[in-house]
């Protein structure tokens, strides 16, 4: 019986296992990776947050980056709620 269990402690979990089928967490968790794709976008876009802004481009900032920005951080906080509820349960 020992002989089994060390064999298989070995050997590891295979590649195609359900183990590593995280499809459903991120249903839970609302797709965070898309989350983490749209901030990577607007932060590329560096435009958007030069320094040396005139007029324009803070009225630009206020009416449409500032809104986007807020969003995100507003999907961000949530993703962190719902990884914290799932991680609850596990704490000892």
């Amino acid at each position: 019986m020992f002989e089994n269990v060390a064999a298989a402690s070995t050997r590891g979990i295979p590649a195609d296992s359900a183990f590593f089928d995280t499809k459903s967490l991120m249903t839970i968790l609302d797709e965070p990776y898309a989350t983490m794709k749209e901030c990577d976008r607007l932060l590329r876009r560096r435009d958007a947050f030069s320094e040396d802004r005139g007029a324009i481009r803070n009225i630009y900032w206020n009416v449409l980056i500032e809104a986007e920005v807020t969003q995100l951080h507003n999907k961000i906080k949530f993703h962190n709620v719902k990884i914290l509820a799932l991680l609850k349960p596990l704490e000892m």
